[in-house]
Order: structure tokens, then C-alpha cells, then sequence
């Protein structure tokens, strides 16, 4: 009978534990690297919707300074200032439009392409008629119109910031 050759068993199994540790530290890299990737991507997720929730509640705000501004110019007898701060608010107010518009694309969600659709009409009165207030006061007519598609406008921009924060928690 052969004599059992313990250093021999004993480098065998020291080569495989070896061989398994490599594995499993390997296993445990490659777990935490997708982790941390999903994890990653969730937060990139919710800091573009939380972007975007805050420049849809500055679309609220612009569109009432629209408002009041057309209102200022009409009533006023120098409505000169109130027509270049009404210039840039229609500026920023078409400009952030669009980036929502832009950035919704990303969501590819059809709820918010939905609402931005029955949005649109709103934007485009609020934004047009807006902009005759530019040449100074105008006719009354005008001013209700103004006002009443802000009214439309800010309870539509509050529904897409629902699906906004119904998209952060989903995510």
C-alpha cells in the first residue's frame, strides 16, 4: 500500500480554496458594480424628474408674471418697462416650454406626452396673446383672453407635475 500523501492533498485543496475565494470575490465585484449601476441610474432618474418638477413650477410662475405684467401694461400710462420685462418673461416662458418638451422625450412616457398635447393650446394663447401686449396696452377683450388661458394653464402644468412625482416614485 502507498503512504497517503497529506502535503500533496493539502496543496490541492489550498489551490482550490484559492481558486474559489478568486470566484467569489470576483462574483461579489461584479454584483456591486450592477448595483451600483441600477442605483446610480435610479438617482440620475430622479434628479432629471425633480429638475423637471422645478421647471414646471416655474412655468406656473411665468405664466401668472405674463399675466400681471399684460395687466400692468394695460393699466398703466408708461407701459414701457412693462413690456421688456413682459418680452423676457415670454422668452423664458417658450424657452422652458421646450426643454420640457426635449427632456420629456428621455421619459418616454405617454401619460406626459398625453397632457402636453392638451397643454399646447394653452401655451400657444398664453404665449401669443402675451406677446400683442408688446406693442402696449391692448383692447380688453385681449386681457380676458389672457387671463382665462392662464387659468387653463396652471391646472393642466399641475397635472403634469402629478405625473412628474408619479414617475419619481415609480423609478
Amino acid at each position: 500500500m502507498k503512504p497517503f500523501d497529506y502535503e500533496k492533498r493539502f496543496k490541492r485543496l489550498r489551490n482550490r480554496l484559492i481558486l474559489l475565494f478568486a470566484f467569489a470575490g470576483l462574483a461579489v465585484i461584479v454584483i456591486s458594480n450592477i448595483l451600483n449601476y441600477r442605483i446610480s441610474s435610479s438617482i440620475d432618474t430622479k434628479e432629471d424628474i425633480s429638475s423637471l418638477i422645478n421647471i414646471s413650477g416655474r412655468q406656473r410662475m411665468l405664466s401668472q408674471s405674463i399675466t400681471k405684467t399684460a395687466l400692468l401694461i394695460q393699466h398703466e400710462k408708461m407701459p414701457q418697462s412693462f413690456a421688456r420685462d413682459l418680452d423676457s418673461l415670454l422668452v423664458l416662458f417658450e424657452q422652458s416650454h421646450r426643454h420640457l418638451l426635449e427632456r420629456n422625450k428621455f421619459l418616454k412616457s405617454k401619460e406626459i406626452d398625453d397632457r402636453f398635447i392638451q397643454i399646447q393650446s394653452s401655451f400657444d394663447g398664453l404665449y401669443e396673446i402675451g406677446k400683442t401686449f408688446l406693442s402696449g396696452p391692448s383692447i380688453t377683450k385681449e386681457t380676458s383672453l389672457l387671463i382665462e388661458q392662464e387659468s387653463r394653464f396652471i391646472p393642466q402644468m399641475d397635472a403634469i407635475v402629478m405625473v412628474y412625482e408619479k414617475l419619481s416614485f415609480e423609478g
